[in-house]
């Protein structure tokens, strides 16, 4: 099978930044015969995934998903309109793509890995994805997609991906991104044009020891808030990040984790050490804003996400850095505090100083 690289054996990988170049070639002449797991949908996904009618995806588009930007339901509604069967199945977190034999010329095989039908997957992270044609392998994921089918239940109607459309992304609270994807005009320089970045007029300080490991929904969550905020690659010449961190807090309803720092304020991140100790080294992570946050519960304890949008510095620096530009300002770090004066606001953010700021903010 020389299209898929099977010819002489039964497997082969696929892996690094923009494997849905290649797979989406090798998908093509069997856009109507696929069988599809893949948990989250970005706005992107029909580029990459050739669905037409006579195919089926299932997809986790959940209230809680969609409401957070992680499927996007319009997608799912074209696909539907267009004669694909389309399912949600909550939790799921699959992807897995099943091609059945199109013709003599195009025998079935399986694609198996990390890369979700997003935007990200296809051009920003570095994904795997294992192609086999072994006879035992394939009937075991035909197996395991007739369960999740049962699973889900009936599939979606234009009626539900209709009133999923009023939802999608209802949990972004930003009023400050615009609609859509404004581009700009093919004949404008690159070169003079550079994302506006907005000096902060409040700062917080949030020592951060990170115990424990994220989850997959919260960095499916990152990946998601990336794409959504065009974060440069590294060649670039300015170039932005989301960055996560996270509170861990004993469940008590005479305390709440949630709203610590309100999305829109202004922080900068001390990453202490595991059990949560500043020390002078501690370094700190650029000035960020927060663009969303989440809170998961774990049993006894509750955990509070939060992303910040951020512009990256070459510049290392630490707590001790930190503490000396507010006492030249007469000024200490406090980490219960909002910092509102402008001489002190100054006199942190200035410790970086390859992060410019738009003039007219």
């Amino acid at each position: 099978m020389p299209e898929l690289g099977l010819d002489d054996r039964t497997s082969r990988l696929i892996a690094g930044r923009r494997t849905w170049n290649e797979l989406s070639l090798v998908l093509k002449p069997y856009s109507r015969t696929l069988t599809a797991a893949i948990a989250y949908i970005g706005s992107q996904a029909a580029q990459h995934l050739p669905l037409l009618a006579g195919s089926s995806i299932m997809v986790d588009a959940s209230d809680r998903m969609v409401r957070s930007g992680s499927t996007d339901p319009r997608v799912l509604l074209a696909w539907v309109k267009s004669g694909v069967t389309v399912y949600s199945l909550a939790n799921l977190h699959a992807k897995m793509i099943l091609a059945d034999s199109a013709s003599a010329d195009d025998p079935s095989f399986l694609a198996v890995g990390s890369a979700n039908a997003s935007g990200a997957s296809a051009s920003r992270l570095y994904e795997s994805i294992m192609l086999t044609d072994n006879d035992e392998t394939i009937e075991e994921a035909r197996a395991a997609l007739i369960d999740w089918k049962t699973r889900a239940g009936s599939p979606l109607t234009i009626k539900q991906l209709e009133e999923l459309i009023k939802q999608y992304k209802a949990d972004d609270n930003s009023n400050e991104e615009p609609e859509g994807d404004p581009e700009a005009d093919d004949d404008d320089d690159p070169e003079e044009t550079e994302t506006p970045w907005s000096r902060a007029t409040s700062l917080y300080i949030a020592p951060i020891g990170l115990a424990g490991d994220p989850s997959e929904e919260a960095l499916h969550k990152q990946e998601e808030l990336a794409e959504q905020y065009d974060c440069a690659e590294e060649e670039d010449q300015y170039w932005f990040d989301i960055k996560m961190f996270w509170w861990d807090q004993d469940t008590d309803p005479t305390s709440a984790s949630e709203g610590t720092y309100p999305e829109g304020s202004h922080v900068i991140v001390i990453n202490g050490t595991r059990n949560g100790q500043m020390r002078a080294t501690s370094k700190l992570t650029e000035p960020g804003r927060v663009v969303h946050s989440f809170t998961e519960d774990l049993g006894r304890l509750t955990r509070t996400y939060y992303y910040i949008h951020t512009k990256l510095s070459d510049e290392e620096h630490t707590l001790a850095d930190l503490k000396a530009a507010l006492a030249s300002v007469n000024d200490q770090v406090d980490y219960d505090r909002q910092y509102l004066r402008r001489r002190q606001i100054d006199a942190m953010l200035d410790l970086w100083t390859d992060i410019e700021y738009s003039e007219d903010h």
